[in-house]
């Protein structure tokens, strides 16, 4: 059985520790005891994304571990051991918005991520400000409000294979927050952002759309000015659409 089905919060899960959603800065201040449990939280956090990093192949760097952080999930599958979950990937989003003016509703660049071997998949409900995780039942995408990627992270596991989790956003529910969590024997990317980049940027454009391809893993998320040299040093950004 899946050690998945037993998590009740979102500190059980090592890269959620004062996750956003799981009170972040909890008993900071009160007392000792308080924050010495904030401080174990924090440094348990560093590791897992340490070790979570490091066993990432390169195809996926730039798909998880809060890559696509603010994307769109787009929907999700299950036919069998196998289930897809399609986003919208945001590296692209960024490069065509910066460098086209491309307004972001119109920015659909969807990727799948395809689990195979998949022996758990489970949805939960966050409770906001506590982060206790409830059982809920798949939802469906997308919504008029937008399904919103917040973070994700692999988890430890104990045999062969892998564990993914990964937190979202779904703003006309109920209980907005929400958990994915996937137990799988693999996870692969495919990658169907550039038929999506032609019909929406143009096909002009698609020569820069394979050389930022080429480099992205170096434009990390949280270092945009690296992008922003991109553009400039191919005339860019441009006058967008109005």
């Amino acid at each position: 059985m899946s050690v998945l089905r037993h998590f009740r919060h979102l500190h059980d899960i090592p890269g959620f520790v004062d996750d956003e959603s799981g009170r972040q800065g909890w008993g900071t201040g009160e007392t000792p005891k308080s924050e010495r449990i904030m401080a174990e939280r924090r440094v348990r956090l560093h590791q897992a994304w340490c070790r979570s990093k490091a066993n990432v192949p390169e195809e996926l760097a730039t798909y998880v571990n809060g890559a696509q952080h603010d994307a769109w999930i787009l929907g999700h599958s299950r036919e069998g051991d196998r289930f897809t979950l399609t986003a919208s990937d945001e590296s692209t989003i960024l490069l065509a918005i910066w460098g086209f003016g491309v307004p972001w509703r119109e920015c659909l660049f969807p990727f799948d991520f395809v689990f195979e071997g998949v022996t758990y998949v489970g949805w939960r409900a966050v409770q906001d400000g506590h982060g206790t995780l409830r059982w809920a039942s798949p939802p469906r995408f997308p919504r008029t409000n937008g399904v919103s990627w917040l973070s994700d992270t692999f988890i430890e596991s104990d045999g062969p294979g892998l564990q993914w989790a990964l937190h979202f956003w779904q703003g006309d529910e109920r209980h907005s927050n929400r958990l994915l969590l996937v137990e799988a024997k693999s996870m692969k990317v495919v990658e169907r952002q550039r038929k999506a980049w032609k019909g929406i940027v143009g096909e002009r454009s698609l020569p820069l759309f394979d050389d930022f391809f080429a480099h992205r893993h170096e434009f990390l998320l949280t270092s945009p000015e690296k992008l922003h040299a991109f553009l400039r040093e191919r005339g860019l950004p441009k006058e967008g659409r109005k």
